[in-house]
């Protein structure tokens, strides 16, 4: 027996996680993340990538369980974690930032989620490249927030600011590909490659 407290072990409980989320049992979810998160904290310590993930993981499925503000608070100290272990350049600690924003918006902050995301777009395109499949993600993410910042304010969503501010993002949204290219949905807007 590997032991409750092997990597193999703690991988399997991450993947059992995860797939009692996808079964739509968030809120279980969401508990066992946490279990998982104390138990990655004690064994890899509190900045080892899978530890920060597992904590990024707890916070995502918190907002999907219907607490949008935990998650967001919590994200903000993931960001924090990620900024000082992975550095501010790293790939994962956009990823937390965006995240971030993500359930800012959904608790309510559509302007501080905008805000964020436009922050957080020069990095991006400065590391990652202007065509990378982030970018595109993150320049949806702020028209939406955009879009929902203006609508609470009463403004029109596609004012002369807002769409000068669209223009100044560059590119075009990517269409996405079918399923008949051979392109299935994983998740809320996520594709993955089918092998025939």
């Amino acid at each position: 027996m590997l032991g409750a407290d092997h990597p193999a072990t703690l991988a399997t409980r991450h993947s059992h996680a995860h797939w009692q989320c996808l079964a739509g049992d968030a809120a279980s979810a969401a508990d066992e993340y946490v279990h998982l998160l104390h138990a990655r904290m004690r064994v890899l310590g509190p900045d080892h990538p899978s530890t920060l993930r597992t904590w990024h993981d707890v916070a995502w499925w918190r907002g999907e369980a219907g607490d949008p503000t935990s998650a967001a608070q919590t994200l903000t100290d993931v960001v924090e974690a990620c900024r000082r272990v992975l550095g501010p350049d790293h790939p994962f600690t956009f990823t937390g930032r965006l995240t971030q924003a993500h359930w800012r918006g959904l608790a309510g902050d559509a302007i501080g989620a905008a805000e964020s995301i436009a922050e957080l777009l020069p990095d991006m395109a400065r590391v990652l490249g202007p065509d990378h499949r982030d970018i595109r993600t993150a320049r949806d993410q702020l028209a939406r927030w955009r879009s929902r910042a203006a609508e609470r304010c009463g403004a029109p969503a596609c004012s002369a600011d807002s769409k000068a501010a669209a223009r100044s993002l560059g590119r075009p949204r990517a269409r996405r590909p079918k399923a008949s290219e051979g392109f299935r949905p994983r998740r809320k807007g996520q594709c993955v490659k089918v092998r025939r």
